[in-house]
């Protein structure tokens, strides 16, 4: 895995600091995908009615992500993507 939990920690209680409303958790498995976020819905307050999983289902253009909103500091939301390399590089430049 490549984010640590430190990291992950930094990334949402500093994130809003620097104006930044969501983060990107890149790891090297899938199948870390649903690790990351029961950790980081163990450190933070998760709203159930913002879980995005384009995991299971893929969007039609090869989309992959799981994308979870979290209580941040302050009392804001921080949304966290979660996703590997292979589907950021999706994400980013296309198929």
């Amino acid at each position: 895995m490549i984010v640590s939990v430190y990291a992950m920690y930094k990334e949402v209680n500093y994130g809003s600091k620097r104006r930044i409303e969501g983060s990107f958790m890149i790891i090297k498995e899938k199948a870390e995908c649903w690790q990351v976020y029961s950790i980081v819905t163990d450190l933070y307050q998760p709203n159930p009615k913002r879980l995005k999983d384009w995991l299971s289902i893929p969007k039609s253009n090869g989309y992959e992500s799981l994308h979870i909103t979290v209580m941040g500091p302050e009392s804001k939301w921080v949304e966290v993507q979660i996703r590997t390399e292979r589907m950021d590089e999706i994400a980013e430049r296309g198929l």
